[in-house]
């Protein structure tokens, strides 16, 4: 049996692909995803980079999610985020709806260039590549 390793970004996209792809596929242009003007922001993709940025000028470094399926390593790298960068990690009560999720991108979006400006580019993937390593290692008898 072969193992496959995906980072918790392709889990995210795995799960909800499927609402996101069936939501938007059967509406007319300019609902679903994209943005009624394409040359102005999407309101609900806008409402969460306001609120992101609204967040970095408080100094609350955070990334959001709804409860999903995590893998087992994802405490870990939550505990990595909050040691080594100050990220929080906050899980979302109620319905994913297109709304929220659209929200919730946004956010996400700004706030990780944000993190990813002060602690290098590839913060993130580093330190979730590092909480799996930790969960796969042999564990030492003592």
């Amino acid at each position: 049996m072969k193992v496959v390793l995906v980072p918790v970004s392709a889990v995210l996209l795995v799960c909800l692909g499927p609402l996101v792809v069936a939501e938007a596929s059967g509406k007319e242009p300019g609902k679903g995803l994209a943005p009624a003007n394409p040359n102005k922001p999407d309101p609900d993709r806008f409402k969460g980079m306001k609120a992101a940025l609204g967040d970095i000028q408080a100094a609350k470094l955070r990334q959001k999610s709804f409860p999903l399926p995590a893998p087992p390593w994802h405490a870990r790298y939550v505990e990595l985020l909050k040691k080594e960068c100050g990220v929080e990690w906050e899980t979302l009560t109620g319905d994913a709806t297109l709304k929220k999720l659209t929200e919730l991108a946004g956010y996400n979006d700004v706030m990780r260039v944000e993190i990813e400006h002060r602690f290098g580019r590839d913060i993130l993937d580093t330190l979730q590549k590092k909480a799996e390593a930790e969960f796969r290692a042999p564990k030492k008898k003592t």
